[in-house]
């Protein structure tokens, strides 16, 4: 039996980018759309300090970048989208753009949540 990481077996509770800066304290949920995974968080979890907003016109969202070399793209829903599972006033960033404490990946943000109510 492979030993497991001490990261795999914490319960998740800060998310870095690739390039080690910690941008938020815990996520709400996996919203899953055709575009794929997005992570989801609230106001309170994203890290403010370390991020900006970028002042590209976007109808939907409102982007933001961290401020590290990863320039991890994250949104900020404004407007519903047709079929689409986003909320107004909440946070995304990819999966593929997380790690956790460690610099690995984080499995359970890419599961499939389709049968525990996430859409």
């Amino acid at each position: 039996m492979q030993a497991r990481s001490a990261c795999a077996i914490r319960m998740i509770r800060n998310l870095y980018t690739s390039s080690g800066l910690l941008i938020a304290r815990g996520y709400d949920r996996i919203a899953v759309s055709s575009g794929g995974p997005y992570v989801e968080f609230n106001l309170d979890q994203i890290v403010h300090d370390n991020i900006r907003r970028i002042r590209t016109p976007h109808f939907y969202f409102d982007e933001y970048r961290s401020n590290c070399p990863s320039n991890v793209m994250i949104y900020l829903q404004r407007m519903t989208l047709s079929k689409a599972p986003y909320v107004i006033g909440k946070y995304y960033i990819s999966p593929y753009d997380l790690r956790d404490e460690c610099g690995e990946e984080i499995p359970e943000l890419f599961a499939d949540h389709s049968e525990v109510g996430s859409i």
